[in-house]
């Protein structure tokens, strides 16, 4: 029998090897999308010391994080979850990247329950009512993953939502996304707030992706049109010519 502090501080550990994190929170529609990645791009770093990130990475490979933090997590003998409902879990594995990336949607009425903003902060507080979420993770010195997790070099929290947020002390705004930048130096004194209303969605502006495709459209859809009438025009020339 695991429970879900258990499993979150054994997923935890990869960090101990220098890795960074990553934390994509998605609230649309009335869901929340929920994404965390832990990787590390270090190859150099990947078989030192005596617990090498590689062999921390294969020893954690069947424990999963589990939705709803009021539930123990019970696995059979095979790592099967026995009625429980775990996020979605990939592998990260190449030449140049070592991790993993788990991912979960929410109804947003569930998303209090979520265990990784909960284990992360102690003060953490999140409201959901017909009118509003607001997202607080309380006072200063709440975040504890830089103090049991020392060589954490950096959380990135990404918040994207199509609803308006009223208000909040995102590092930085791209758009309808929100990120807070975490570091070891910084943590102690960075508290999470944002407040959205739900009744109220905005337009989702392009990002740089999307405007370079449109462009690209754009170029080949007037290259076709000069081509044709190059052709045309050659045409008439030749008929005029007859």
């Amino acid at each position: 029998m695991f429970n879900i502090k258990k499993i979150i501080i054994l997923i935890l550990i990869l960090l101990l090897t220098g890795c960074d994190a990553t934390y994509n929170i998605e609230i649309n529609d009335n869901q929340v999308k929920d994404e965390i990645i832990i990787n590390n791009t270090n190859i150099s770093s990947w078989t030192q010391g005596e617990l090498s990130y590689k062999d921390v990475f294969e020893s954690y490979k069947d424990y999963n994080i589990i939705t709803n933090i009021e539930k123990a997590t019970y696995t059979d003998n095979h790592h099967n979850s026995i009625d429980k409902k775990f996020y979605n879990k990939e592998t990260i594995e190449n030449n140049h990247n070592l991790g993993y990336r788990f991912n979960y949607t929410f109804k947003i009425e569930d998303y209090p329950k979520t265990p990784v903003l909960n284990y992360s902060y102690r003060f953490l507080n999140i409201k959901n009512d017909y009118y509003k979420l607001i997202l607080d993770s309380g006072y200063s010195n709440g975040c504890t993953i830089f103090s049991k997790f020392s060589l954490l070099n950096n959380l990135d929290i990404n918040l994207t939502t199509n609803y308006q947020v009223t208000n909040h002390n995102a590092d930085k705004v791209n758009n309808n996304t929100y990120t807070w930048n975490l570091t070891k130096d910084n943590y102690q004194d960075k508290t999470i707030h944002i407040e959205i209303d739900k009744t109220h969605k905005v337009k989702t502006n392009l990002n740089d992706k999307q405007y370079t495709r449109i462009i690209n459209i754009v170029i080949i859809i007037l290259s076709i049109i000069f081509v044709l009438f190059i052709i045309r025009t050659l045409i008439k020339v030749n008929k005029s010519n007859k």
